[in-house]
């Protein structure tokens, strides 16, 4: 490591004090202007780093308020109720298109009870009496018992 270079021995040798501490002066200018730009780049990746750290604070929050809304908007909106207090513990089998299926097929059955009941009114005019009288007797026991659609049926074909 050297301390004095050639061109201090050299000044000192020849007794310019002045002309040195001018070239140290010219040096340590260098030297503070190069480290005011080391700072200020370092300033500038510290500014960098806290708003993005804000920037990403501001995006999780606003994720979480997201998540917040859809999970609430999905407790109230009450399409998964038939569930429970806690869905996720629930294995169902089809999830909430089984039992949309099954619906759905609940009011198939029944609309075909009914078509078929129609039918068969329609056609115990033609027919005799006692078979009018017995679709008569079915229709009858349903209303006033308050049985579905699907008693009805099932008291035409002779099962109840």
């Amino acid at each position: 490591m050297i301390l004095v270079t050639d061109r201090e021995r050299q000044l000192l040798s020849s007794k310019q004090y002045t002309e040195l501490i001018n070239e140290q002066k010219k040096l340590d200018n260098e030297l503070d202007k190069k480290l005011a730009e080391q700072e200020e780049e370092i300033r500038k990746e510290e500014e960098a780093y806290y708003e993005a750290r804000r920037e990403a604070a501001r995006i999780a929050k606003l994720q979480k308020a997201k998540e917040e809304a859809a999970k609430a908007k999905n407790s109230t909106k009450g399409t998964k109720s038939w569930l429970g207090d806690d869905e996720n513990e629930w294995d169902v089998a089809g999830g909430e298109d089984d039992f949309e299926m099954f619906l759905a097929s609940v009011k198939a059955r029944s609309i075909k009870a009914t078509a078929h009941l129609r039918k068969s009114s329609g056609d115990g005019q033609n027919s005799s009496n006692s078979s009018q009288s017995g679709t008569n007797q079915t229709r009858d026991r349903s209303q006033t018992e308050g049985s579905s659609m699907e008693l009805e049926w099932d008291h035409e074909e002779g099962l109840v």
